[in-house]
């Protein structure tokens, strides 16, 4: 099992977001960290993407114990997957066949990370192995992953032969919408826009639930054959099932009407009682459910220095649109991608969408910006990490510890598991290290006595139930403070740790910054220090270097404390800085909005790298350091497994063939 997983150099593990280093020193003499706590532990990392790590992880569990169980296994396999890294993937499940372990869940998330890969060849051969072995029987979810290959590859008969055999199948394997819509996709891509319209008129009959995306995936496929009518027909239909058109759809459809922009303006136009115009402009401005923007003005003047009036911006955290709508106001011909992960902020958006052309909704966490805006050039991004005044006030999202109501706390409740159910399995251990790592960071014993107290006062499930055990320690700790709710931390670190805040920030500041134009900003308005601490450290790795402030130091200690030398010009020729001071509130914004009193706001600006050629100190400073040689604890992969990585994949197509 070993020459399938990963192998690290070094003396400890380090995993920003979820410390594998504990794992091991939370058992401490109990023979080491049980599977269900590696199996949370690669679940997360599949969530970030960081499958090296998983992969590590694995190899240490082969090497010392737990062995990996089917689980962990999967959710290595799944890591691989989310990060396109079909050959490990493939590894991991040769592996698990060795062993007796594989079932239909695995080889769906081998699929998944074949046709992220655009590997749709293999996907293909690994659906056949999966029909022909006849013990593991495939799911609707098998068939989509194939045909999601397929649209990848741009091979659409491959994906209506998919569809067919599925549909001609037993009820196991009737296709699913996420089927459809890739075959719809893929079929588009293949200029035939006719068998798009079919397979669309063949889900509605299905009875399947037929949402944007499915509906852009026509557009799309009737704009690459220039239909423009059928085009702006399906647009009237969306409208007639009450989908809302976005961005996406407004953008393919103008490509099929080409000059004609009328007719586009007429299929967009959707009738709003006068009633209600009022309350849309005041949600769309962020006024109503007393929610009220932080560092609104001071914000606005600090991406706008740097915008154009034509710009196109982000708002990555739409919340109520507060800042959204002013960055409206003052660029007059400005786009802005709207991002929310919260499905209620993101319906009032596309709501308010209808009101506002240049506001652009999109259902997304902030830090899938790359994903949602793959080639999309920016001249500002905001993100507010905060939690927005609606999400606080409503009892039912559980984000209060003030309000009664369900111990919930996830910004999307569609996905995941709320806290309540989280609580109810965390060990005392990692529930202590995520209280300490987000909330109470500087008395560590607090944070393992909270963590105590509450795991032998559950099962919980009322936000007040929570909020009574961890004022009752404190207390008993700290004594009262009656200026501050004794709670606020702790649901402030559960909250952070379910929702993978910080992974999410990390992943946006190279994501916004690979998409910002020269001059561009971001603004990152932070309330706790890790947060702040966090953009630092990232800020810190991208500064550059500049020779008057380095005279006299040795030039270990200069590659060391500016990583940025360590690349070239030509594989980044931009630099990070901040501009300002930090952004704070006024005291007249603390007295109308106490709520802003944590919040700061950090100024990023990308700028052009300077050449170094000229001064003997930076002179091939870049080629005398390999990459990642000063992180303290390496996180990159042995030689030894990308060579069993390649010869499991050679195994397994040969054997597939």
């Amino acid at each position: 099992m070993r020459a399938a997983c990963l192998r690290l150099r070094g003396k400890a593990w380090e995993v920003p977001e979820h410390p594998i280093a504990d794992l091991r020193a939370q058992a401490g003499g109990q023979g080491g960290p049980s599977l269900r706590r590696c199996a949370a532990a690669l679940r997360s990392m599949a969530g970030a993407r960081q499958w090296q790590t998983a992969a590590a992880l694995l190899e240490d569990m082969a090497r010392h114990g737990p062995r990996p169980d089917r689980v962990c296994l999967n959710a290595g396999i799944g890591a691989c997957g989310r990060a396109s890294a079909w050959q490990p993937a493939l590894a991991l499940l040769e592996t698990m066949r060795t062993h007796g372990l594989a079932d239909t869940i695995s080889f769906n998330a081998t699929i998944t990370a074949c046709a992220r890969a655009r590997q749709w060849q293999v996907g293909l051969l690994l659906l056949q192995a999966l029909q022909a072995d006849g013990r593991l029987p495939p799911s609707a979810t098998t068939l989509g992953a194939a045909v999601s290959a397929c649209e990848k590859g741009e091979f659409w008969r491959g994906a209506l032969h998919l569809l067919a055999e599925g549909i001609g199948e037993s009820p196991r394997l009737k296709p699913n919408i996420l089927a459809f819509s890739a075959a719809v996709n893929a079929c588009g891509r293949g200029l035939r826009w006719d068998f798009s319209l079919r397979l669309l008129s063949e889900a509605r009959e299905a009875n399947l639930e037929l949402d944007a995306i499915t509906y852009n995936c026509a557009v799309g496929a009737c704009a690459r054959a220039r239909r423009w009518e059928d085009a702006l027909s399906l647009v009237s239909e969306m409208w007639a099932f009450d989908i809302v058109p976005d961005y996406v759809t407004r953008k393919l459809a103008a490509t099929a009407v080409g000059s004609q922009g009328e007719r586009l303006e007429e299929a967009f136009r959707r009738p709003v009682q006068a009633s209600a115009v009022s309350v849309d402009k005041a949600a769309l401005d962020g006024r109503i459910y007393g929610h009220t923007p932080v560092l609104q003005d001071e914000v606005i003047q600090a991406l706008c220095a740097a915008a154009p009036s034509d710009g196109v911006l982000a708002d990555a955290t739409f919340g109520r649109g507060g800042h959204t709508r002013a960055l409206l106001d003052r660029l007059p011909r400005a786009t802005v991608f709207a991002l929310d992960v919260d499905p209620s902020a993101v319906s009032e958006a596309r709501r308010l969408a209808v009101l506002e052309p240049r506001l652009r909704p999109l259902h997304a966490a902030f830090g899938d910006l790359a994903e949602v805006l793959p080639d999309v050039q920016l001249h500002g991004v905001l993100a507010d990490l905060g939690v927005s005044s609606p999400q606080l006030d409503q009892k039912h999202r559980g984000f209060s510890p003030c309000e009664d109501g369900p111990l919930d706390l996830r910004m999307n409740p569609e996905t995941g598991i709320p806290a309540s159910e989280w609580l109810d399995s965390v060990s005392p251990e990692e529930l202590a290290a995520v209280i300490g790592r987000y909330g109470e960071d500087r008395d560590p014993f607090l944070a393992a006595r909270l963590a105590e107290a509450i795991c032998a006062r559950r099962p919980m499930t009322r936000t007040t139930q929570l909020a009574e055990v961890v004022a009752l320690i404190k207390e008993r700790i700290c004594g009262k403070n009656p200026f501050q709710e004794p709670a606020r931390l702790t649901f402030q670190a559960i909250r952070s740790h379910l929702n993978q805040e910080f992974q999410q920030l990390e992943a946006l500041l190279p994501a916004a910054f690979a998409r910002l134009v020269l001059g561009g900003r971001a603004v990152i308005i932070c309330f706790k220090g890790a947060e702040v601490a966090t953009v630092r450290r990232w800020l810190r790795r991208n500064e550059e270097c500049k020779p008057e402030l380095v005279r006299g130091w040795s030039q270990e200690r200069v590659k060391e404390l500016y990583p940025l030398l360590q690349k070239s010009h030509e594989d980044q020729s931009w630099c990070a800085i901040e501009v300002q001071e930090p952004l704070r509130p006024s005291e007249a914004e603390l007295q109308a909005n106490t709520r802003a009193r944590s919040a700061r706001a950090l100024v990023l600006e990308k700028r052009p790298r300077q050449e170094k050629k000229s001064d003997a100190r930076f002179a091939g400073l870049h080629k005398a350091v390999p990459p990642g040689q000063f992180q303290r604890r390496s996180l990159a992969p042995s030689a030894s497994f990308f060579e069993a990585s390649r010869r499991s994949v050679f195994k397994v197509t040969a054997r597939l063939r």
